[in-house]
């Protein structure tokens, strides 16, 4: 499989998230997963260096679009409401759930990535080691 196969997800708010997951290469030697989220003017692409390294390492790894990049939902400038932290944090722990990532997760965000990181990580603290 190619490591930067995007997978589309639509959350129960309707909005579409487009995202890499990439399975453990191993279970016998468990690993955490790793969550990366891109930053502003960004994608997830952009971690495809990190994205490699680390699933050769026998790492879980998930990395979506944030809303408004890559093949994830563009809501209009009507919609900014859509944006809050709180949702969208809420949205990505119902995609991990569907995808059965229910681990302890070691988290790492880039400029507003780390935003939604740190409300992800307020709200839901109970899903992260680091």
């Amino acid at each position: 499989m190619d490591p930067l196969t995007y997978r589309p997800r639509i959350v129960r708010r309707g909005l579409t998230y487009s995202f890499i997951n990439i399975p453990p290469s191993s279970t016998t030697v468990p690993k955490p997963h790793i969550l990366f989220l891109h930053g502003f003017l960004s994608g997830s692409a952009d971690w495809r260096h990190q994205i490699t390294y680390f699933s050769g390492k026998g790492y879980e790894v998930f990395v979506p679009d944030l809303l408004d990049y890559g093949g994830s939902s563009k809501p209009s400038d009507t919609a900014l409401y859509l944006y809050k932290g709180k949702d969208m944090a809420a949205d990505l722990i119902e995609i991990l759930d569907a995808e059965g990532i229910m681990g302890k997760l070691l988290g790492v965000g880039h400029d507003c990535g780390s935003f939604l990181l740190s409300r992800m990580a307020n709200y839901h603290p109970d899903r992260f080691l680091k």
